[in-house]
C-alpha cells in the first residue's frame, strides 16, 4: 500500500510533517481505491482494516540512489528536502526494538493525520462500494493503554487544535455522503 514507488513520496511527505491538502487527498485516493478493491473481494463479509503499525523509519530508503530518487520526487511535489534530511529523519525514527517504542497506535498518536487519512478512506470506500455490503471493522494496532485507544478512536483537543479520531472520520464521511453505514472500531 505505502511501499509502491508512485505512493512512497506522498507518504514520506507525511513523515516529514508536511500537511498539504493536495497530498492528503492523493494519499486518501490511493487508500480508497485499495479498500474498494478489498471490499469487492469479500462481499457480505466483515473486513477488518488494520491501521498502520509498521515502524516509520522503514518507509525511507537507505541507499543513496533511492534517497536521491525519492528526494527528486518530493521536489516534484513541491516539498523541499534533501537526501541528508531524509537520512536524518530515518535516524530520528529508528529504534532498536520498535515493538516497545514508536509503532502501531503510538505512530497514530504522534502523526494522527496518517490514521485519519486511512480511516476516512476506509469509510469512503465502504460507501462507494456499498454494493459489496461489507461490514467495516477498523483495528487500532498494538494498543497498550486505554488512553491510547481512546485518543485514536475519539480524538482530542490539544492546545486549541482538534485532532480527529476514527469516530470523527466516520462522522465526517457519513455526513458528506448523507448516509450511515455500520462499522466497528
Amino acid at each position: 500500500m505505502f511501499f509502491q514507488n508512485d505512493r512512497l513520496p506522498y507518504f514520506i511527505s507525511l513523515l516529514l510533517g508536511k500537511d498539504d491538502e493536495n497530498i492528503n487527498d492523493k494519499i486518501k485516493s490511493f487508500f480508497t481505491a485499495d479498500f474498494c478493491s478489498l471490499f469487492r473481494s469479500f462481499p457480505g463479509k466483515t473486513v477488518t482494516i488494520r491501521l498502520l503499525d509498521a515502524p516509520l523509519h522503514e518507509f525511507i530508503p537507505r541507499d543513496a540512489d533511492r534517497l536521491k530518487k525519492i528526494t527528486a520526487e518530493l521536489r516534484r511535489l513541491k516539498i523541499k528536502t534533501s537526501p541528508a534530511e531524509l537520512k536524518a529523519l530515518t535516524q530520528k525514527l529508528h529504534e532498536k526494538n520498535p515493538m516497545l517504542g514508536h509503532r502501531g497506535v503510538r505512530s497514530g498518536i504522534t502523526r494522527p493525520q496518517i490514521y485519519n487519512l486511512q480511516a476516512e478512506a476506509a469509510f469512503t470506500a465502504q460507501i462507494l462500494c456499498r454494493s459489496s455490503k461489507v461490514h467495516l471493522a477498523v483495528m487500532i494496532p498494538l494498543v497498550g493503554l486505554r488512553k491510547e485507544l481512546d485518543f485514536s478512536l475519539n480524538g482530542k483537543k490539544i492546545e486549541g487544535e482538534i485532532i480527529s479520531g476514527v469516530h470523527d472520520a466516520a462522522e465526517k464521511i457519513q455526513a458528506k455522503y448523507k448516509i450511515r453505514l455500520p462499522y466497528s472500531a
